[in-house]
C-alpha cells in the first residue's frame, strides 16, 4: 500500500508504520529511490528513531558498500538474497579505489535490518521485507 508522507513532519508516522508492519516478525525494511533522493540520510534518521521506540540494534545496510563498480546496480540487487537471508547473512564490501571486492561483512540474521540504496527494492526483497519504501524527494 502506498502512503504519501512529508518528511520530517511525518517521520513519527513512518516509524509507527515500520513497527506495526513487523507485527512480531524480524523487521526487514527496504528503502529505494532515485539517486540523490536522500535515502541514506532518511535511513540514518529512521535507525535513530526506531531505537528511540525500542527497536534497538537495527542493522543499516547501504548498497553503496557493495555495488561492484559504477555499472553494478543489477549485480548488487542480485546480492540481496545473501544480505537478507536468516542463516549467515552478509555481503562482500566493494573497494571503489581498487575496483575489486574486499572483505565480507557479516550480519545478524535475527536483528532488524534496513537496506537502503538504488536497486534495493526487488521482487525478492519485497517478498521478505516487512516494509518496502520508495523515496522521492520533492523539488
Amino acid at each position: 500500500m502506498a502512503t504519501d508522507m512529508t518528511l520530517p513532519d511525518d517521520l513519527d508516522r513512518l516509524v509507527d508504520r515500520l513497527v506495526r508492519d513487523a507485527r512480531g516478525r524480524r523487521p526487514v525494511m527496504v528503502l529505494d529511490g532515485g539517486s540523490g533522493a536522500g535515502k541514506t540520510r532518511l535511513a540514518t534518521r529512521l535507525v535513530g528513531a526506531l531505537g528511540e521506540r525500542g527497536m534497538r540494534g537495527v542493522q543499516l545496510v547501504s548498497m553503496d558498500s557493495f555495488y561492484p563498480g559504477w555499472d553494478g546496480l543489477q549485480a548488487a540487487s542480485a546480492m540481496l538474497p545473501e544480505v537478507l537471508r536468516v542463516h549467515d547473512p552478509g555481503y562482500w564490501r566493494w573497494d571503489w579505489q581498487a575496483g575489486r571486492r574486499t572483505d565480507r561483512v557479516g550480519l545478524d540474521g535475527d536483528a532488524p535490518t534496513l537496506v537502503e540504496g538504488c536497486g534495493a527494492l526487488t521482487a525478492f526483497s519485497a517478498g521478505v521485507g516487512t516494509t518496502s519504501m520508495w523515496f522521492v524527494m520533492d523539488a
